[in-house]
């Protein structure tokens, strides 16, 4: 029996041998990685067969049933007194492995680095042999309390929705403390699976030299080779570098990014009052014009010659956050107006702010010269705002004519690669990603500015935020959107399994599909139309299709006849291009035509056409006919 199937089989008992599990002790979320993951409490659902992250859901439920439960779930205040701790921490570090010299070596080093250590040890070990770390028992399911204090930091702070486990996983790969370090020689086939499915949700992980598991996770040869290669992931390099770097005497961390501030001090929020970040080189350093007020413009100014009008729309949010990031002060920017307060014990001073922005954005996004610029003198802001609001209808109708032939690169996301193997994402400004949770913006800004790890390799340059610069090459088809740039990437990245995309055709080589994709173009063969629906239809199509059934045809794979994508692409000028567009379209949710497609009388939805002879009937009197030139097309390109 292969690990896979031992796996399955382990985790099929698990689930049959679920008893009356208790719900954890001292919390807001009495099964926390159950709420981020499925938005549930109801583990009677851990008995159906088709769950995402199966291995974490049962493992929670499993050590809800265990009688030391109580001992080793970490409770919500000391999670709370855990992220403070990271004030003056480099982050969370659990130690999966053996009470050997080797781990006992590794958690020494892991400390002396200034984590928090956790230790899953097996059973029959001493966890005194070990010092200084918290004991999560030896159950095999004792790593879930490390997960389940991620989960409530997410929950928590980083106010992601129950349920929506794009979004934790997001916020895992961006912001998340902690590291998993592996010495265990070998696992249990349940233990891979659960350490696959923490890998899927982007918890970094380092193996060490002696242990068999594979999973395509990097390794170390050493202790200290493992230490040093954690201290290069990207959240904990920026943590680092803040902690050592920001001269303020206050707590910085995205922690205290969900703070509300209600009463006390305020500035902004007035006519005058602006934020705005520019690509001009005026230097590097803070700069406070003036004495405070309640007038203030933020100027930000990047003098990088990678950073281009349309990379500072991302930018510049993340520089309006960074203030909300110092415990006690909140930060709320609309419509380019910043209004930051902060409790009435602080002694908050402009520098302190500037120092955030800067030192902020300095550790996230190594660039060359910075400027940051608090004003508050009022003869100047009236003149200052009017360029700065000059400057921001000029990226308005940048962004808004950004075309993938105006574009000098595309870009590349990779964060779903760990279990879509056969599955890139290639963004462009007319195929904004397919998650919906990030812009083309946001993904290019990131790729620019990270620090690469293959510069130049094949045409494209992968950065450690998994995200990238695409060489996109010569056009081989315009209509279908086939670059020979973006064929090259998909190559590499998915070792060969991918080799042309269309990113606007659902025939013949479609753009493959993650499993967060938001909504879904899909061929009626019947009809010989195109089908467009949403995730959250609970409804089917006429030809008696779920979501479920739909995503589960093209989730993790390029598939002939599906067209994975966001529901910000229904309003891309090159919408199914290849295909003839709009009007190819015959059906789509009542909901979703209403959103993006209410001037289209020929498209039916759920109302009219329930069934495919509804539909038939539907198009008899409504179809747009397409030209000789259009069928021909659609037939070439099947």
């Amino acid at each position: 029996m292969t690990d896979k199937k031992l796996a399955n089989k382990v985790l099929a008992e698990w689930r049959e041998a679920l008893g009356n599990a208790e719900p954890f002790p001292d919390t807001e979320y009495p099964y926390p990685v159950n709420q981020v993951l499925a938005g549930s409490q109801d583990l009677a659902r851990l008995k159906e067969n088709h769950i995402e992250h199966n291995a974490l859901l049962l493992a929670e439920a499993v050590a809800a049933c265990q009688p030391e439960a109580a001992r080793f779930f970490i409770p919500d205040r000391e999670v709370r007194a855990l992220l403070l701790r990271l004030n003056t921490a480099t982050g969370w570090a659990l130690l999966w492995g053996n009470d050997d010299p080797e781990t006992a070596q590794l958690a020494s080093l892991i400390q002396k680095e200034r984590f928090v250590l956790f230790l899953a040890l097996p059973p029959g070990s001493d966890p005194a042999l070990i010092q200084g770390g918290r004991d999560l028992g030896n159950h095999p399911t004792a790593p879930i309390y490390f997960l389940q204090a991620l989960a409530r930091y997410a929950l928590i702070y980083g106010r992601v929705s129950p349920g929506d486990d794009h979004a934790f996983a997001d916020f895992l790969q961006d912001h998340s403390p902690g590291v998993i370090f592996i010495t265990r020689s070998r696992l249990s086939p349940a233990e891979e699976a659960m350490l696959r499915d923490m890998a899927d949700l982007g918890i970094p992980i380092v193996l060490g030299p002696n242990t068999s598991v594979e999973l395509g996770l990097p390794r170390a040869e050493s202790p200290q080779a493992m230490v040093d290669m954690a201290l290069k992931l990207p959240a904990l390099r920026v943590r680092r570098q803040l902690r050592y770097s920001l001269d303020i005497p206050f707590s910085f961390d995205v922690a205290y990014a969900g703070e509300k501030i209600e009463e006390g001090p305020a500035i902004g929020g007035t006519p005058l009052s602006f934020l705005s970040l520019r690509p001009e080189d005026r230097g590097d350093g803070i700069e406070v014009v003036s004495r405070m007020g309640a007038d203030v413009g933020i100027e930000v100014f990047v003098g990088d010659p990678r950073v281009d009008i349309t990379a500072t729309d991302y930018l510049e949010d993340v520089a309006g956050q960074l203030p909300g990031y110092i415990q006690g002060v909140t930060c709320e920017v609309k419509e380019g107006c910043p209004t930051i307060r902060w409790r009435p014990d602080m002694a908050l001073l402009p520098e302190h702010l500037a120092k955030a922005i800067y030192h902020g954005l300095k550790a996230e996004f190594p660039m060359q010269n910075l400027k940051v610029r608090l004003v508050f003198d009022r003869e100047r802001l009236p003149s200052l705002k009017e360029a700065a609001q000059t400057f921001r209808d000029l990226r308005q109708k940048a962004v808004a004519s950004a075309t993938e032939e105006t574009e000098p690169y595309f870009y590349g996301c990779f964060r779903c690669h760990s279990f879509a193997l056969e599955h890139a994402c290639t963004i462009t400004p007319e195929r904004p990603p397919q998650c919906d949770s990030r812009t083309w913006m946001h993904v290019k800004a990131r790729a620019l500015l990270s620090e690469y790890t293959s510069a130049g390799a094949g045409g494209i340059r992968l950065t450690p935020s998994r995200d990238a610069i695409i060489e996109k090459g010569r056009p081989l088809d315009s209509q279908r959107g086939e670059w020979e740039g973006a064929n090259l990437a998909a190559q590499k990245h998915t070792q060969g399994k991918m080799r042309r995309v269309f990113l606007h055709s659902l025939f013949g080589h479609p753009h493959s599909a993650c499993s967060c994709f938001q909504a879904l173009a899909f061929h009626i063969p019947h009809v010989d139309g195109i089908g467009v629906m949403a995730r959250g239809f609970k409804g089917q199509t006429p030809d008696g299709r779920s979501w479920d059934a739909l995503a589960n045809a093209v989730a993790g794979k390029q598939q002939s006849g599906y067209l994975p994508m966001g529901r910000a692409y229904l309003r891309s000028a090159k919408f199914l291009q290849g295909d003839g567009g709009w009007r190819r379209v015959v059906w789509m949710p009542q909901e979703l035509k209403k959103a993006f497609a209410a001037d289209k009388s020929w498209i039916a939805t759920e109302v009219e056409a329930p069934t495919l002879e509804k539909l038939q009937d539907f198009l008899g009197h409504h179809r747009w006919t397409p030209s000789e030139e259009d069928s021909a097309r659609a037939k070439s390109h099947r």
